[in-house]
């Protein structure tokens, strides 16, 4: 259980780490560089950017889903429930929550951005995410 834990810590610390990373590079290159307009390609970089960070969440999501599924097999020492696995299991369903929020912040931003024929050719799906995609990006607060 102390494994989980300490994943589990890496995995939180590793995203803090990583945001501040890109807080501050996107930072640094915004006041360094002031462009009047977003260009596509540099929309493009930065959609790319907001990918690779899911992927990362989705596989640290994946790995501690895998960890728990792990001490649940484990034979419980204790007759009663761990409180640190509850914790963890509100933990990874705060971050699934968190990552289905971002990922439809994503496909309104897409919806925004594709050409008129695209969009026209689209218009059948059934994705509540690329129905309104003029409706503001809102995502829930973070605690600390």
């Amino acid at each position: 259980m102390q494994r989980a834990t300490r994943a589990f810590c890496f995995a939180v610390v590793g995203f803090i780490a990583l945001a501040l990373a890109m807080a501050h590079t996107d930072k640094a290159i915004s006041a360094a560089t002031a462009i009047p307009a977003q260009d596509v390609m540099s929309l493009d970089r930065r959609l790319s950017a907001f990918e690779q960070r899911l992927y990362v969440m989705e596989s640290h999501i994946n790995q501690l889903q895998q960890q728990m599924q792990y001490a649940q097999r484990q034979p419980a020492t204790s007759s009663g429930r761990d409180p640190e696995v509850d914790r963890l299991r509100l933990e990874l369903n705060l971050l699934q929550s968190r990552l289905a929020e971002v990922e439809c912040a994503l496909l309104k931003l897409d919806e925004r951005t594709l050409p008129a024929a695209a969009r026209a050719a689209q218009s059948k799906t059934t994705e509540p995410c690329r129905l309104q995609p003029n409706t503001p990006v809102q995502l829930s607060i973070r605690r600390q």
